[in-house]
């Protein structure tokens, strides 16, 4: 989990993005998320201040993604597992529905539940 500075609880979940871009779509795989904002890593460099529209895919638990807009806050270089050349992107939601920010809530709160 996240240390005490963050407003929000953080989680590790298996979750992927998909970013839409003017030059077409990035993928990216999420490190953690609160129900604020996400850390993301992914193999093409955003930067800071860039607004995005993307989804958050492949949750096992939803058949459906939930689309999200988030603005970069950071930016991290590193590696992903094995894999080199990815770049971090720490990223902060500027909207969201009402009903998937309660999803995300709650589905933090089950992971906080059983840390």
């Amino acid at each position: 989990m996240g240390n005490g500075k963050r407003q929000y609880p953080r989680v590790s979940v298996p979750w992927e993005v998909l970013i839409e871009t003017s030059d077409g779509f990035i993928e990216g795989k999420i490190k953690d998320i609160s129900a604020d904002g996400a850390f993301i890593w992914c193999r093409e460099a955003l930067e800071v201040d860039d607004k995005l529209y993307m989804a958050l895919v492949n949750i096992p638990m939803l058949k459906l993604h939930l689309p999200v807009c988030a603005q970069v806050i950071r930016l991290e270089n590193g590696c992903l597992g094995s894999e080199t050349n990815h770049h971090g992107i720490g990223v902060q939601f500027t909207k969201m529905s009402i009903a998937d920010r309660q999803f995300i809530t709650d589905t933090i709160s089950e992971y906080v539940k059983a840390d």
